[in-house]
């Protein structure tokens, strides 16, 4: 357990919150592209929640491990869990969503980082996207302090189509759109799967229906049916970042080193400020007052002289 699997010449952090972080980009590029290398699935995207990344990978700084990456070092940043098999640690499972769906996952991760803070921020691999944050929510009904999003807060979203990890040019990207009723395989764990659908019921407008291969909707009570195996049995998430760290390059010690890619991030959520769309909402509503009061002034005036 406390043998060196790996080295690094840095620190890979999971912060700062609410943000897009470098052990994110490791985490999701792991799921995603083991995936793709051990089953029949070719994901599109993979997803995990900061609140499963529980801390970073800090390589040893002693003389005698400088740089080491143990097996505990990689197993320990991620919440643990267990799979329906009772073996320890959450099961990979293979979600179909069409492409206005994922648009829908985007605009429910900008809402739940508003609402809910860090724990629900959402990492990704295969996407890159632009968002307001200030666009997340129209409004809270008080007293049931429900929040009323405009479903408009993704500005413009692009699935990365090439090879490995996604670049951080604009090569192999094509934009998603708006009603895409393309299917597209997304990889999270079995705990994230079995939140999403929870989105719809608390706020419809955000509703996602996950599906099997062959496009089948699969209800909540069915997720099981979703869990990616190897050989019959559970693709763990431990495992994926585990055999994903063994595919980074050898380097002089024999053993491998992660890639500089991962030192910082790669451009994938990009938060901008434009102009709220609230006040756009109340300086239209105040426009149409304006001109409702003016012509009101205007027929009154009017029908005052003609009599």
């Amino acid at each position: 357990i406390l043998e060196p699997v790996a080295f690094s010449g840095f620190i890979i952090p999971e912060d700062p919150p609410l943000q897009e972080t470098p052990l994110g980009n490791y985490v999701t590029d792991a799921m995603r592209l083991i995936v793709d290398r051990k089953t029949e699935h070719s994901p599109d995207f993979a997803i995990q929640a900061n609140g499963l990344i529980r801390d970073r990978i800090n390589p040893g700084t002693m003389p005698h491990s400088f740089g080491a990456i143990t097996f505990y070092d990689l197993v320990k940043v991620l919440g643990l869990g267990k799979g329906p098999d009772g073996m320890a640690g959450y099961p990979l499972v293979a979600v179909y969503m069409t492409g206005e769906d994922i648009l829908g996952v985007l605009e429910a991760a900008v809402l739940l980082e508003e609402v809910m803070g860090n724990d629900f921020f959402l990492q990704f691999s295969g996407l890159r996207y632009t968002y307001n944050p200030g666009n997340a929510v129209l409004f809270t009904i008080p007293f049931l302090d429900l929040p009323v999003p405009t479903t408009r807060a993704v500005i413009d979203a692009e699935i990365y189509t090439g090879e490995g990890r996604q670049s951080e040019g604009d090569e192999n990207y094509i934009s998603l759109k708006a009603g895409d009723q393309d299917l597209y395989c997304l990889v999270t764990d079995f705990y994230v799967a079995s939140f999403l659908p929870m989105i719809g019921e608390m706020i419809p407008q955000l509703d996602l229906t996950l599906r099997d291969q062959e496009g089948k909707p699969v209800a909540l009570d069915n997720l099981e049916e979703l869990i990616i195996t190897v050989n019959n049995e559970e693709l763990k998430l431990w495992q994926a970042v585990v055999e994903y760290t063994s595919t980074q390059p050898v380097g002089d010690s024999g053993l491998p080193e992660i890639d500089a890619y991962y030192a910082s991030t790669a451009g994938r959520i990009n938060p901008v400020w434009t102009f709220p769309l609230l006040v756009w909402f109340l300086t239209i509503f105040t426009v149409i007052i304006i001109v409702i009061y003016s012509l009101f002034l205007f027929a009154k005036k009017h029908f005052s002289r003609t009599r």
